[in-house]
């Protein structure tokens, strides 16, 4: 879903200022999403993916996806010159090994998501910390702060894993009292450029907060979902065992500014969890931020063990990459089957509706790979998970569980709805109201296994 969120954001940019490069249905597509979605960050790396689109002349977004890869690369090339200031060679290494190799980040670093720009920039913030030393100047706190204030602006929320560590190693940067001066310039240079945007998005949007909202629910501290979904998604993105020695490593860190980092980005890391409550037990990808500090603590725990066994201390990079790589080949045979088919039957409905704009629509991830493979726009149907999780936090079009009432609220949307695509059969199943409309009030236009296209009855 948040792929085809950023592709969809990307496209209505590039045909912004290029029009002639889609048809009129495509632009209205992807322009109708963009004024119904909540975007709460600067749209950063979708103005990056529509300036590649604008130099080599049309859409592909292989070509932006390729160029985050290799902002991952070197945001791992930032990680191991930090560990390698703060820590030990082995130390450094395993965090690259952990950091490049782990099976998530071959995913994780080519989405096209703010994360795969916010978890280099993270990198380089931390390098940037690392290359401070002990003696403090203007300059250098500057240097520092910059790559925070981009990780900051591109994904917000990296402020819970950024500005702890940077305010306990400038706490303990100097021996003659607590440098406050250096802390307020840090902290000012990294956090005003997102305040600023904030501000702004306050003033242009008077419904910009509103829309945050539903990203914390205080039901959900007391509810055993809200812990079960978070530890489903750390196992899926960091596995058990890495998982676990990245928590030992920040407990059995040698003494030094790594253990100082650690002891504070965990904390910030269960803040960042409690805070988005909602999102970190539905939504996978709300780990990839984390990818850094499980990088580091997993070298910290390796600089522990070295401290054991020089020798040991010596395999242990090439023994834990060659784990890795093997983990991530083995994740391979087991992905999921190819999405061509789902692609060709999104392409199939847009035929089928005739691109339309008077659509509702039951269909995976919010409908966002319908909107964008099938190129149409309107309104979509909410599952009965989403009912029940949103409609206490007072998002808009959740306020009505019957289904006729929900249809016509809407098809007045839309200006009078003349289709209903389901590509959900399974959810379709959960909801026997709706069943019961579509049986009464629609027919049947086209359908297959996979999706049905009803068409309101005249």
């Amino acid at each position: 879903m948040r792929q085809h969120h950023s592709a969809l954001i990307a496209e209505d940019v590039f045909y912004s200022s290029h029009p002639a490069s889609a048809p009129e249905w495509r632009r209205r597509a992807a322009a109708d999403y963009v004024a119904q979605a909540t975007i709460p960050e600067p749209i950063v790396t979708e103005r990056l993916a529509a300036l590649i689109y604008t130099v080599t002349g049309h859409e592909d977004l292989r070509l932006p996806r390729m160029l985050l890869g290799l902002f991952w690369v070197v945001g791992g090339l930032f990680l191991y010159g930090t560990l390698k200031q703060w820590s030990s060679a082995s130390a450094a290494a395993v965090a690259f090994a952990v950091y490049s190799f782990l099976p998530y980040s071959f995913r994780a670093s080519i989405g096209l998501l703010p994360d795969g720009l916010a978890v280099p920039l993270m990198c380089a913030a931390l390098y940037g910390l690392a290359r401070l030393g002990p003696v403090l100047t203007t300059q250098g706190i500057l240097v520092a702060a910059l790559p925070a204030a981009a990780a900051i602006m591109v994904r917000p929320m990296t402020v819970f894993f950024l500005l702890p560590p940077a305010l306990m190693l400038l706490g303990h940067a100097r021996r003659d009292g607590f440098p406050m001066r250096a802390l307020a310039l840090y902290g000012l240079v990294a956090i005003l450029p997102f305040v600023a945007y904030f501000t702004w998005r306050l003033g242009a949007d008077p419904t910009y907060v509103a829309r945050l909202s539903t990203t914390f629910a205080p039901s959900l501290l007391v509810d055993v979902s809200f812990y079960r979904g978070w530890a489903r998604y750390v196992w899926m993105a960091f596995g058990p065992v890495i998982f676990t020695s990245a928590v030992a490593g920040a407990v059995v860190a040698p003494a030094g500014p790594l253990r100082l980092v650690l002891r504070a980005m965990w904390p910030g890391y269960v803040i960042y969890g409690v805070f988005f409550n909602l999102h970190i037990s539905t939504h996978p990808y709300y780990q990839t931020i984390a990818v850094p500090l499980i990088a580091c603590s997993a070298g910290a725990c390796a600089a522990w063990l070295s401290g054991l066994s020089a020798r040991l201390g010596a395999w242990l990079a090439p023994i834990l990459a060659a784990g890795l790589v093997a983990a991530a080949s083995v994740q391979g045979t087991f992905a999921a089957p190819s999405v061509a088919n789902r692609i060709a039957d999104y392409q199939a409905i847009g035929v089928a509706v005739d691109h339309s704009s008077q659509v509702i629509f039951l269909s995976e991830d919010w409908g966002t790979p319908l909107r964008y493979h099938g190129g149409l726009a309107g309104r979509y149907w909410p599952t009965r998970f989403e009912i029940q999780m949103y409609r206490p936090l007072g998002s808009s079009g959740l306020t009505d569980s019957d289904a006729q009432s929900r249809w016509q609220a809407l098809s007045s949307a839309v200006g009078g709805a003349r289709y209903f695509v389901v590509t959900d059969l399974d959810e379709l199943s959960r909801q026997p109201d709706l069943q019961q409309l579509l049986t009464t009030r629609f027919n049947l236009r086209a359908g297959t296994k996979r999706y049905l296209v009803y068409e309101v009855r005249q």
